[in-house]
């Protein structure tokens, strides 16, 4: 029983923070005056005045957006892959514990449910005032939890070669 609340405890913990976030509107994210107060927005513009990027067919630059603008849509976008690229590896870590080390099973299985939550989460933003849900953030949500479970299939690797004191071919 403790093996599996420290298994699933993170997991349900992060799925009710990324629900949470997703409960509230734009106006309550609002980053814009934290940065405006906070940050040299000089070099911002400095270093990033020629670069842009579409994204759900609008072009995003310090020129289009502002650099207060650009800093943010970074900073959520960036918020969008690090949150389920966690999620991706606390889902891999639980399931390797209970498959017993069936690495492609717990692999696929979280990949499903790292996809089912990050669709069920832009659906949820329909709901959510000033919130504006888009398949871009879908797939920005699986490429974060995909990463994070690779990561996990990795560092499993490593546990488990060092836990069973596997040799590992040499060249």
């Amino acid at each position: 029983m403790k093996k599996f609340a420290f298994m699933w405890m993170p997991i349900l913990f992060w799925a009710g923070l990324i629900f949470l976030f997703s409960s509230q509107p734009y106006e309550k994210q609002n980053l814009r005056p934290f940065l405006t107060k906070s940050v040299n927005l000089d070099w911002i513009s400095m270093i990033f005045s020629d670069f842009s990027i579409t994204y759900a067919g609008k072009v995003i630059s310090v020129d289009t957006v502002g650099v207060v603008g650009f800093l943010e849509f970074c900073i959520r976008k960036g918020a969008h892959f690090f949150v389920f690229f966690i999620f991706g590896l606390l889902l891999f870590r639980a399931f390797i514990s209970f498959i017993n080390s069936r690495q492609q099973l717990s692999f696929m299985i979280s990949l499903c449910l790292v996809v089912l939550y990050a669709v069920l989460d832009e659906y949820h933003q329909m709901f959510t005032e000033n919130r504006t849900p888009l398949i871009h953030d879908v797939f920005l949500d699986i490429c974060g939890g995909i990463i994070g479970i690779f990561l996990a299939t990795f560092l499993n690797k490593g546990t488990y070669v060092a836990k069973n004191k596997v040799s590992l071919p040499s060249k």
